[in-house]
Protein backbone atom coordinates (compact mmCIF):
# COMPACT_ATOMS: atom_id res chain seq x y z
CA UNK A 1 0.00 0.00 0.00
CA UNK A 2 1.28 3.46 -0.85
CA UNK A 3 -0.07 7.02 -0.97
CA UNK A 4 -0.54 6.94 -4.75
CA UNK A 5 -2.78 3.88 -4.46
CA UNK A 6 -4.76 5.55 -1.68
CA UNK A 7 -5.20 8.70 -3.80
CA UNK A 8 -6.42 6.65 -6.78
CA UNK A 9 -8.81 4.71 -4.52
CA UNK A 10 -10.15 7.92 -2.94
CA UNK A 11 -10.76 9.50 -6.35
CA UNK A 12 -12.61 6.45 -7.70
CA UNK A 13 -14.83 6.54 -4.61
CA UNK A 14 -15.53 10.22 -5.15
CA UNK A 15 -16.58 9.85 -8.80
CA UNK A 16 -17.90 6.29 -8.74
CA UNK A 17 -16.07 5.61 -11.95
CA UNK A 18 -12.56 4.70 -13.03
CA UNK A 19 -13.02 6.69 -16.23
CA UNK A 20 -13.94 9.86 -14.35
CA UNK A 21 -11.11 9.28 -11.85
CA UNK A 22 -8.63 8.95 -14.72
CA UNK A 23 -9.77 12.30 -16.14
CA UNK A 24 -9.41 13.95 -12.72
CA UNK A 25 -5.99 12.42 -11.96
CA UNK A 26 -4.54 12.79 -15.43
CA UNK A 27 -3.13 9.24 -15.50
CA UNK A 28 -3.81 6.14 -17.56
CA UNK A 29 -6.76 3.84 -16.90
CA UNK A 30 -4.51 0.77 -16.38
CA UNK A 31 -2.65 2.64 -13.62
CA UNK A 32 -5.83 3.27 -11.64
CA UNK A 33 -7.24 -0.21 -12.26
CA UNK A 34 -3.95 -1.81 -11.23
CA UNK A 35 -3.82 0.27 -8.01
CA UNK A 36 -7.35 -0.74 -7.00
CA UNK A 37 -6.66 -4.39 -7.79
CA UNK A 38 -3.40 -4.34 -5.80
CA UNK A 39 -5.20 -2.93 -2.73
CA UNK A 40 -7.94 -5.52 -2.91
CA UNK A 41 -5.38 -8.32 -3.26
CA UNK A 42 -3.25 -6.96 -0.38
CA UNK A 43 -6.16 -6.89 2.07
CA UNK A 44 -8.09 -9.81 0.65
CA UNK A 45 -11.44 -8.03 0.37
CA UNK A 46 -13.36 -6.42 -2.51
CA UNK A 47 -13.53 -2.65 -2.24
CA UNK A 48 -16.01 -2.04 -5.07
CA UNK A 49 -19.11 -3.51 -6.56
CA UNK A 50 -18.91 -3.20 -10.33
CA UNK A 51 -22.23 -1.85 -11.56
CA UNK A 52 -23.66 -1.09 -14.99
CA UNK A 53 -23.09 2.66 -14.65
CA UNK A 54 -20.03 2.74 -12.47
CA UNK A 55 -18.59 1.46 -9.23
CA UNK A 56 -19.94 1.66 -5.68
CA UNK A 57 -17.81 0.98 -2.59
CA UNK A 58 -18.61 -2.13 -0.59
CA UNK A 59 -18.96 -1.96 3.18
CA UNK A 60 -15.27 -2.84 3.40
CA UNK A 61 -14.55 -0.15 0.85
CA UNK A 62 -16.47 2.47 2.85
CA UNK A 63 -14.47 1.62 5.99
CA UNK A 64 -11.22 1.73 4.06
CA UNK A 65 -12.16 5.11 2.55
CA UNK A 66 -12.44 6.65 6.03
CA UNK A 67 -8.95 5.42 6.85
CA UNK A 68 -7.58 6.52 3.47
CA UNK A 69 -9.03 10.02 3.89
CA UNK A 70 -7.37 10.34 7.29
CA UNK A 71 -4.01 9.05 6.05
CA UNK A 72 -3.97 11.34 3.02
CA UNK A 73 -4.93 14.36 5.13
CA UNK A 74 -2.15 13.58 7.59
CA UNK A 75 0.31 13.08 4.74
CA UNK A 76 -0.61 16.52 3.35
CA UNK A 77 0.01 18.09 6.75
CA UNK A 78 3.38 16.36 7.02
CA UNK A 79 4.31 17.61 3.56
CA UNK A 80 3.34 21.18 4.44
CA UNK A 81 5.32 21.18 7.67
CA UNK A 82 8.39 19.71 6.05
CA UNK A 83 8.24 22.19 3.21
CA UNK A 84 8.20 24.98 5.78
CA UNK A 85 11.10 23.39 7.64
CA UNK A 86 13.13 22.93 4.47
CA UNK A 87 12.61 26.55 3.48
CA UNK A 88 13.73 27.60 6.99
CA UNK A 89 10.97 30.18 7.08
CA UNK A 90 7.43 30.00 8.35
CA UNK A 91 4.67 32.49 8.93
CA UNK A 92 4.09 33.16 12.62
CA UNK A 93 0.35 32.98 13.24
CA UNK A 94 -0.81 35.12 16.17
CA UNK A 95 -4.39 35.38 17.42
CA UNK A 96 -5.69 37.82 19.99
CA UNK A 97 -8.88 39.27 21.40
CA UNK A 98 -9.69 42.75 20.07
CA UNK A 99 -9.30 44.72 23.30
CA UNK A 100 -6.08 43.02 24.34
CA UNK A 101 -4.75 43.30 20.82
CA UNK A 102 -5.19 47.05 20.80
CA UNK A 103 -2.96 47.31 23.90
CA UNK A 104 -0.35 44.65 23.21
CA UNK A 105 -0.07 44.50 19.43
CA UNK A 106 1.34 48.02 18.82
CA UNK A 107 4.10 47.31 21.33
CA UNK A 108 4.90 43.98 19.69
CA UNK A 109 5.02 45.62 16.29
CA UNK A 110 7.31 48.41 17.43
CA UNK A 111 9.70 46.24 19.41
CA UNK A 112 9.70 42.84 17.70
CA UNK A 113 8.51 42.87 14.13
CA UNK A 114 10.42 45.99 13.15
CA UNK A 115 13.59 44.36 14.49
CA UNK A 116 12.79 41.09 12.70
CA UNK A 117 11.50 42.12 9.26
CA UNK A 118 12.40 38.75 7.74
CA UNK A 119 9.80 36.99 9.90
CA UNK A 120 6.48 36.73 8.13
CA UNK A 121 3.45 36.96 10.38
CA UNK A 122 -0.32 36.70 10.21
CA UNK A 123 -2.38 38.38 12.91
CA UNK A 124 -6.06 37.65 13.50
CA UNK A 125 -8.56 39.02 16.01
CA UNK A 126 -11.30 36.71 17.27
CA UNK A 127 -13.41 35.89 20.31
CA UNK A 128 -11.59 34.07 23.08
CA UNK A 129 -13.32 30.69 22.72
CA UNK A 130 -12.57 30.68 19.01
CA UNK A 131 -8.90 31.49 19.62
CA UNK A 132 -8.46 28.54 21.99
CA UNK A 133 -10.17 26.29 19.45
CA UNK A 134 -7.80 27.49 16.74
CA UNK A 135 -4.78 26.97 18.99
CA UNK A 136 -5.87 23.46 19.96
CA UNK A 137 -6.32 22.51 16.30
CA UNK A 138 -2.97 24.04 15.24
CA UNK A 139 -4.56 26.90 13.31
CA UNK A 140 -2.71 29.42 15.49
CA UNK A 141 0.86 29.22 16.74
CA UNK A 142 0.40 31.69 19.60
CA UNK A 143 -2.56 33.54 21.07
CA UNK A 144 -2.64 36.53 23.42
CA UNK A 145 -5.64 36.50 25.72
CA UNK A 146 -6.84 37.61 29.16
CA UNK A 147 -7.77 35.01 31.75
CA UNK A 148 -8.66 34.99 35.43
CA UNK A 149 -8.29 31.30 36.24
CA UNK A 150 -5.27 29.12 35.37
CA UNK A 151 -5.46 27.57 31.92
CA UNK A 152 -5.63 23.86 31.14
CA UNK A 153 -2.40 21.88 31.41
CA UNK A 154 -2.01 21.48 27.66
CA UNK A 155 -1.40 25.23 27.34
CA UNK A 156 1.83 27.03 28.28
CA UNK A 157 1.76 30.70 29.21
CA UNK A 158 3.96 33.76 29.54
CA UNK A 159 2.29 36.47 31.69
CA UNK A 160 2.76 39.87 30.09
CA UNK A 161 0.19 42.21 31.71
CA UNK A 162 -2.31 42.52 34.52
CA UNK A 163 -5.44 44.57 33.96
CA UNK A 164 -8.14 45.43 36.48
CA UNK A 165 -11.81 45.74 35.70
CA UNK A 166 -13.52 49.09 36.08
CA UNK A 167 -17.14 50.12 36.19
CA UNK A 168 -17.68 52.61 33.34
CA UNK A 169 -20.00 55.53 34.02
CA UNK A 170 -21.00 58.82 32.49
CA UNK A 171 -19.15 61.68 34.27
CA UNK A 172 -22.46 62.98 35.66
CA UNK A 173 -23.58 59.65 37.08
CA UNK A 174 -24.09 59.73 40.88
CA UNK A 175 -21.54 56.94 41.36
CA UNK A 176 -18.86 58.50 39.14
CA UNK A 177 -17.16 60.31 42.02
CA UNK A 178 -16.73 57.22 44.19
CA UNK A 179 -13.27 55.72 44.74
CA UNK A 180 -14.62 52.19 44.25
CA UNK A 181 -17.92 50.49 43.50
CA UNK A 182 -19.42 47.30 44.85
CA UNK A 183 -21.48 45.25 42.43
CA UNK A 184 -24.59 45.67 44.59
CA UNK A 185 -24.53 49.41 43.87
CA UNK A 186 -25.28 48.86 40.19
CA UNK A 187 -27.79 46.03 40.58
CA UNK A 188 -30.63 48.17 39.23
CA UNK A 189 -28.64 49.82 36.44
CA UNK A 190 -29.01 48.95 32.78
CA UNK A 191 -25.76 47.28 31.73
CA UNK A 192 -23.85 47.08 28.46
CA UNK A 193 -21.18 44.39 28.33
CA UNK A 194 -18.47 43.67 25.82
CA UNK A 195 -18.93 40.32 24.02
CA UNK A 196 -20.92 37.70 25.88
CA UNK A 197 -18.09 35.13 25.76
CA UNK A 198 -15.37 37.54 26.86
CA UNK A 199 -13.51 37.17 30.13
CA UNK A 200 -14.74 40.61 31.21
CA UNK A 201 -18.42 39.77 30.79
CA UNK A 202 -18.13 36.33 32.34
CA UNK A 203 -16.33 37.77 35.36
CA UNK A 204 -18.91 40.52 35.86
CA UNK A 205 -21.91 38.18 35.58
CA UNK A 206 -20.17 35.75 37.95
CA UNK A 207 -19.74 38.57 40.49
CA UNK A 208 -23.47 39.32 40.29
CA UNK A 209 -24.23 35.63 40.81
CA UNK A 210 -21.96 35.51 43.88
CA UNK A 211 -24.15 38.18 45.44
CA UNK A 212 -27.38 36.41 44.46
CA UNK A 213 -28.20 39.16 41.96
CA UNK A 214 -29.38 39.09 38.35
CA UNK A 215 -27.74 41.73 36.14
CA UNK A 216 -30.04 43.94 34.07
CA UNK A 217 -28.19 43.51 30.78
CA UNK A 218 -29.38 45.88 28.07
CA UNK A 219 -27.09 44.47 25.38
CA UNK A 220 -23.82 42.77 24.57
CA UNK A 221 -21.63 44.47 21.98
CA UNK A 222 -18.54 43.61 19.98
CA UNK A 223 -17.78 47.28 19.37
CA UNK A 224 -15.96 49.40 21.93
CA UNK A 225 -17.44 52.55 20.39
CA UNK A 226 -20.97 51.25 21.00
CA UNK A 227 -20.23 50.78 24.68
CA UNK A 228 -18.67 54.24 24.85
CA UNK A 229 -21.71 55.89 23.22
CA UNK A 230 -24.22 54.23 25.56
CA UNK A 231 -22.18 54.98 28.68
CA UNK A 232 -21.24 58.57 27.79
CA UNK A 233 -24.92 59.37 27.20
CA UNK A 234 -25.79 57.83 30.57
CA UNK A 235 -27.98 55.21 28.88
CA UNK A 236 -26.20 52.30 30.53
CA UNK A 237 -23.32 51.32 32.80
CA UNK A 238 -20.49 49.31 31.32
CA UNK A 239 -17.50 47.27 32.43
CA UNK A 240 -14.06 47.38 30.82
CA UNK A 241 -10.44 47.04 31.76
CA UNK A 242 -9.43 50.19 33.61
CA UNK A 243 -6.92 51.39 31.00
CA UNK A 244 -9.68 51.54 28.37
CA UNK A 245 -12.09 53.26 30.73
CA UNK A 246 -9.48 55.84 31.74
CA UNK A 247 -8.59 56.72 28.15
CA UNK A 248 -12.08 56.70 26.61
CA UNK A 249 -13.68 60.14 26.14
CA UNK A 250 -16.94 60.73 27.96
CA UNK A 251 -16.50 57.91 30.45
CA UNK A 252 -15.28 57.61 34.02
CA UNK A 253 -13.80 54.34 35.18
CA UNK A 254 -14.26 53.44 38.84
CA UNK A 255 -12.46 50.34 40.24
CA UNK A 256 -14.54 47.46 41.54
CA UNK A 257 -14.50 46.45 45.19
CA UNK A 258 -13.31 43.76 45.59
CA UNK A 259 -11.25 44.06 42.40
CA UNK A 260 -11.47 41.75 39.40
CA UNK A 261 -8.02 41.28 37.91
CA UNK A 262 -7.32 39.57 34.60
CA UNK A 263 -3.94 38.22 33.62
CA UNK A 264 -3.00 38.77 29.98
CA UNK A 265 -0.79 35.95 28.74
CA UNK A 266 0.93 34.77 25.61
CA UNK A 267 -0.34 31.20 25.19
CA UNK A 268 0.87 28.27 23.12
CA UNK A 269 0.11 24.58 23.09
CA UNK A 270 2.29 22.08 24.92
CA UNK A 271 3.65 19.59 22.44
CA UNK A 272 2.83 21.74 19.43
CA UNK A 273 5.19 22.01 16.48
CA UNK A 274 8.26 24.06 17.42
CA UNK A 275 9.98 26.30 14.91
CA UNK A 276 12.55 29.06 15.07
CA UNK A 277 10.24 32.03 14.49
CA UNK A 278 7.89 31.05 17.29
CA UNK A 279 10.71 30.36 19.73
CA UNK A 280 12.27 33.74 18.96
CA UNK A 281 8.92 35.43 19.58
CA UNK A 282 8.45 33.61 22.90
CA UNK A 283 11.94 34.64 24.04
CA UNK A 284 11.02 38.24 23.21
CA UNK A 285 7.81 38.05 25.26
CA UNK A 286 9.64 36.60 28.28
CA UNK A 287 12.02 39.54 28.52
CA UNK A 288 9.93 42.45 27.23
CA UNK A 289 8.14 44.76 29.66
CA UNK A 290 4.68 45.42 28.27
CA UNK A 291 2.91 48.63 29.23
CA UNK A 292 -0.80 48.86 30.01
CA UNK A 293 -1.48 51.34 27.26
Amino acid sequence: MNLTQLKYFQTVCRYGSITSAVEELGVSQPSVSSAIRALEEEFGVPFFERQHRGMAPTEEGKQFLLLADSLLEHAAQVEQVMQEVSSQRRSLRIGMTPLVGSVVMPQIYESFFRENPAIRFRIREAAQDELFSQLASDRQDVIIVPHIDPLEKEFRTIPVLQMRMACCLAPGHPLATKKSIRIEEVKDERLILFQETSVQSRAVTARFAEQGLTPNILLYTEQLTTLEHFVSRNLAVGFLYSNFAENAPGMTGVPLDPPITAQVSVVWREGGYQFEEREKFLRFCRRFSFRKG
